[in-house]
């Protein structure tokens, strides 16, 4: 089982933040990127908390499937239609020393139910698969993330995974075209790998696979953690504990063209990556 890194991420540890996993897109990765983020904080010793909002409790049933000494993480279920995602309601069902939240989102996810639930210290994460339809799906989503929910494409509380990918593919390459036009950092490409359905199955994170069994996972997962906790600091930089440095923010960058028109706007000459061509 992989080490705990608590001390790598001193600045604001001690402060309760949500990681939230969000696409409208059913079947992007959302579960297995949430239960992997709170896997990750759990062998770190942060305490933490998974809120699963979706009606078919996925990231529960993988909780529940935990082993009672694996490290902890406390479950929420929300899953009354009554209840608007992210309302205020989450802050009553955790323990009041939570340091991180991870969320995990229901799909036909609306934005313009999400405007002014967002807060200054939350992530927002974005998985995405190399197919054509996520491809279209994540663009309409993501176009209402900019426009109705005013975030910027370099906001650095906003960032794309990559999930399922295997990169000598068709569709592999569309979805780098498509991601390279969005101006938003993509943290990671992750594996198809049987790792995860072995992983999801004993209610565990990859991270917390034996070796050599999650080894060539375990990379992504530092960088998308590093990212999340210390900023985008390039894999190379040694990082050693301390105050990360504030970061200057420049004026907002406009808008690519094809997110500000709806998709039966667009012609293949506007948007060739959206529309692509060869996909295996």
């Amino acid at each position: 089982m992989m080490q705990a890194r608590h001390e790598h991420y001193e600045v604001g540890a001690d402060c309760m933040r949500r990681i939230i996993v969000l696409n409208a897109k059913g079947g992007c990765g959302k579960t297995t990127v949430a239960t992997n983020l709170a896997s990750n904080y759990a062998v770190r010793g942060f305490k933490t908390a998974l809120i699963d909002y979706d009606p078919q409790g996925s990231s529960l049933g993988w909780l529940r499937a935990r082993a009672a000494d694996a490290p902890p993480v406390y479950g929420v279920a929300i899953r009354e239609s009554s209840r608007l995602p992210l309302a205020g309601v989450w802050q009553t069902r955790i323990p009041r020393d939570t340091q991180r939240v991870v969320v995990d989102t229901p799909a036909s996810l609306r934005v313009v139910d999400l405007v002014g639930r967002f807060s200054a210290q939350d992530t927002l994460l974005i998985p995405i698969q190399p197919s054509a339809v996520d491809i279209r799906a994540t663009a309409d989503f993501t176009r209402d993330l900019l426009l109705i929910a005013k975030l910027r494409p370099q906001d650095r509380r906003l960032a794309m995974i990559g999930n399922r990918t295997r990169r000598n593919t068709g569709a592999f390459q569309s979805l780098q075209r498509f991601l390279d036009n969005l101006k938003i950092p993509v943290l990671e490409h992750l594996r198809d790998s049987h790792n995860y359905a072995v992983a999801a199955e004993r209610g565990l994170g990859v991270c917390e696979l034996p070796p050599p069994n999650g080894r060539h996972d375990h990379k992504s997962w530092q960088t998308i953690m590093d990212w999340i906790e210390m900023g985008a600091v390039p894999a190379s930089v040694v990082r050693v504990p301390g105050p990360v440095p504030p970061v200057a923010v420049g004026p907002a960058l406009p808008l690519p063209a094809f997110l500000t028109k709806p998709w039966g706007s667009h012609t293949t000459e506007e948007v060739p990556v959206l529309v692509p061509k060869n996909l295996n």
